[in-house]
């Protein structure tokens, strides 16, 4: 009886499997019928040639002009242009680059993706980031190159004719971007918004482009550790990265350096300024009108990050790759931003929300960093203090 019962249950659980193996075959087969008629029914061949003949459906679909998508394409296709061979013909640079960017602008999981485009998501992830760190060895000494000593004061001059902000050499920020947990990461990431993110640092210009990134730092450096412990801050404190020397500031006998422009959660120093805490600004004329002339020069690079978010939805989503992927991911988005910005020249369109920026595009907590800043530091802002309060232009 007992012999009869465990056969019952060997034939029962042959039959499972059997059934389950039999469902896996089903949904392997229908993926691959799916796949199959990619070429007569996928986005790319059904809606891309015919955007193509309106540049404002064209726009709106891929977020930058003919030109600009052709100009990329061009640049990335000795890095993604594969072999035919015997078996299938390779997917052309073409499609991996509207993938790649309807992924970007749009934010959907590669798994949803694949579905229109008639591609398998294990495939849709390679294209990604294949294109991505494509995009960034190609572009990036043209459209993001590190800037020079003269390139500096380019900047600067740009900003004081601009914001009337003179020796500024860019705007600095920081934004978390959300990320799936990385495994084994601990609380590492976890920032205290109370989402896994990696931290993008940025230094942007007057024309809204970014001039210096730094990616990678973790989510839970919200104190200013991430500026202390970014490459860039590393090099500029000891000297690497060469800031113009000091000078007259414009109709002035006032002498003074050319600095970043930061807000709360960085540590102000000779190259950093930052605002004067509201208990020393209250009711104190000077400082209030620094810090007036510091947040509204700011207001720039607020407004940079709020014209990548607008554009590219990948900020405003959890990104579902590796931290070291993610971080390609980011790289390719302000890369873009930049090109996009130096080609098309269009009016931007900011349409996200603040609730949206904060909860998804996390800006760095104010007020805790350790801020024991050198008197040569604090004599800096004093020197700008001083030049703003004898000057009537807003």
């Amino acid at each position: 009886m007992a012999l009869y019962r465990d056969a019952q249950f060997l034939l029962s659980g042959n039959i499972a499997l059997k059934i389950a193996n039999d469902i896996e075959k089903r949904k392997r087969r229908q993926h691959k019928i799916l796949y199959r008629s990619r070429n007569l029914r996928g986005e790319f061949f059904n809606l891309y040639f015919d955007v193509r003949n309106n540049e404002e459906y064209f726009y709106d679909y891929l977020s930058m002009s003919k030109e600009t998508f052709d100009y990329i394409c061009n640049g990335i296709r000795s890095d993604c242009n594969h072999r035919v061979t015997n078996f299938k013909k390779p997917i052309s640079v073409e499609e991996r680059l509207v993938l790649t960017i309807r992924y970007l602008t749009t934010g959907t999981p590669f798994r949803k993706l694949g579905v229109p485009f008639r591609i398998s998501k294990t495939a849709i992830a390679s294209i990604v980031m294949e294109v991505c760190s494509a995009i960034w060895n190609n572009f990036n000494e043209i459209h993001m190159k590190f800037p020079s000593i003269e390139d500096f004061k380019e900047i600067a001059n740009s900003f004081s004719n601009k914001n009337k902000f003179p020796h500024c050499c860019g705007n600095l920020d920081g934004k978390h971007i959300r990320v799936v947990k990385p495994q084994l990461s601990g609380s590492m990431y976890f920032n205290y918004k109370n989402y896994y993110s990696i931290v993008l640092l940025a230094v942007s210009d007057s024309d809204n482009t970014f001039r210096i990134i730094d990616v990678g730092a973790y989510g839970k450096d919200s104190d200013g550790g991430v500026l202390s412990n970014s490459k860039f801050f590393q090099e500029l404190n000891s000297g690497n990265i060469q800031l113009p020397p000091e000078e007259r500031l414009p109709n002035s006998d006032i002498v003074a350096p050319y600095v970043f422009l930061g807000d709360e959660a960085f540590p102000l120093k000779t190259f950093i300024m930052r605002p004067y805490p509201r208990t020393q600004a209250t009711g104190n004329a000077d400082k209030s009108r620094f810090n007036f002339k510091l947040s509204t020069t700011r207001v720039g690079i607020e407004y940079t990050f709020g014209m990548v978010a607008s554009k590219f939805r990948i900020f405003l989503k959890s990104i579902e790759t590796s931290v070291d992927n993610s971080i390609k991911i980011v790289k390719a988005v302000c890369l873009l931003h930049n090109i996009i910005i130096h080609r098309d020249k269009r009016e931007p369109e900011l349409s996200v929300t603040n609730n949206q920026l904060n909860n998804n595009f996390g800006r760095l907590p104010r007020n805790r960093v350790n801020n024991r800043a050198t008197i040569t530091a604090i004599n800096s802002r004093e020197l700008f203090t001083t030049y703003f309060f004898n000057r009537n232009d807003s």
